[in-house]
């Protein structure tokens, strides 16, 4: 069994948000699967979240477009490490979603790739990446791209090899589209193995 975090700037947990709706499904998945999973949000969330450990961890800034990697203050970047490291200290495999995308979170993207531990990173990119290139990725950091037509596109604007881009063609988990409340009939047919989602 391992232990996965799912790396978020959630501030809610509102189910009108496509991302919101892709970590559920991979929450679910994954306890499917026996693993154990702890969501990470920011420390302001508030309201109702998903059956798994949360932690309100994720450092809260006013969020800014940056432009180029030295915009970023160093003293956001230090404390966003600090506080992820000391969290994340049982964590196996780490998921994060859009981090490494957005300009606005460069810093956490800045932090995440600073901490030492011995942690599997695999970063969820949802759409094009942003044009900040920043240098290549760590050990034991992969990216995940939703097609192999952009894969080498995607490798590029991150300065990665092709090899570090793996591909998930949906992470929405199957009962996702029929509901819980589905006939035993309906779940036997969506729970065999060959039955894929386009």
């Amino acid at each position: 069994m391992v232990k996965v975090g799912i790396l978020t700037t959630f501030s809610n947990w509102s189910e009108t948000y496509s991302l919101v709706r892709i970590v559920e499904s991979q929450i679910r998945m994954l306890k499917k699967s026996g693993h154990d999973v702890v969501l990470f949000v920011n420390e302001d969330f508030y309201g109702s979240t998903p059956e798994c450990e949360t932690r309100k961890i994720v450092p809260v800034f006013t969020y800014e477009n940056y432009a180029t990697v030295t915009a970023v203050p160093s003293h956001l970047v230090t404390h966003i490490k600090e506080t992820l490291q000391e969290n994340l200290k049982d964590i196996d495999v780490c998921f994060t979603h859009d981090i490494l995308l957005q300009d606005a979170f460069l810093p956490h993207n800045l932090a995440v790739r600073m901490i030492n531990l011995p942690i599997i990173w695999r970063h969820w990119i949802h759409s094009q990446p942003n044009n900040i290139k920043i240098g290549n990725l760590p050990e034991n950091h992969k990216l995940v791209f939703l097609n192999y037509s952009d894969r080498l596109a995607v490798a590029e604007r991150f300065n990665a090899w092709l090899d570090d881009v793996e591909v998930v063609y949906n992470t929405i988990e199957k009962h996702t589209f029929v509901g819980d409340d589905m006939t035993s009939k309906a779940s036997k047919v969506f729970d065999n193995k060959d039955v894929k989602i386009a």
